[in-house]
């Protein structure tokens, strides 16, 4: 599979960090062959954990505990010197957008994809950024034509918090928001969310 980009990028960085994902034993796409414009990697069959859930809402805890299992396994790698820290402590390797709609359930089992956003941060910081989206996203962006109900979200959102504790989650939603307003790829509504969020203060949902 080719991955082209718009703009030139550094794919060779994201490759790097996709191998020593790899290393670990983490599910990841094998790279090929990286240009400043493109990555080939292994070709993924099969639909996302986003697309999974919308197509049977029944299978929402199954595949919810699954991507619980992967945050875990994540956050057990340990940050490469070599990557910037994008928060401090950065002690370990976070994905920052390892949701849902990043993850492909192939036949072999899920697939983390996307790794764009990806450096060293404190762990917990990924299952942070999932609490952030779920209150602030765009539901009807969540999936293209067959997007998630927002009833369908907050199950998820409640099932997924339980193995998190959220005292320890909520100081980094909130360096999470602060960044993400700055992100180019939220939405106006998106940002007026966050912005509603750090005013009201600490994160207690």
């Amino acid at each position: 599979m080719v991955r082209r980009y718009r703009v030139p990028a550094d794919t060779a960085r994201e490759a790097e960090i996709m191998r020593h994902a790899a290393a670990f034993g983490f599910p990841v796409p094998e790279v090929y062959e990286v240009t400043p414009a493109e990555m080939v990697m292994t070709r993924l069959h099969g639909p996302t954990m986003r697309e999974a859930m919308v197509a049977d809402p029944s299978s929402i805890g199954t595949h919810t505990t699954t991507l619980i299992e992967l945050h875990h396994r994540l956050a057990e790698i340990p940050g490469p010197a070599w990557l910037t820290a994008v928060i401090e402590p950065g002690v370990a390797l976070v994905h920052l957008d390892l949701h849902p709609g990043n993850v492909v359930l192939t036949d072999e089992g899920p697939v983390v994809i996307d790794w764009t956003d990806a450096g060293r941060g404190p762990i917990g910081a990924d299952p942070a950024l999932v609490w952030l989206l779920t209150q602030v996203v765009d539901v009807e962006a969540t999936g293209g034509s067959r997007p998630l109900s927002r009833e369908t979200l907050t199950r998820f959102a409640d099932l997924f918090l339980t193995a998190f504790d959220k005292g320890l989650l909520a100081p980094l939603v909130t360096q999470l928001a602060e960044m993400r307003l700055a992100d180019p790829h939220m939405s106006d509504s998106e940002r007026s969310r966050i912005r509603r969020l750090l005013e009201a203060g600490p994160v207690t949902r």
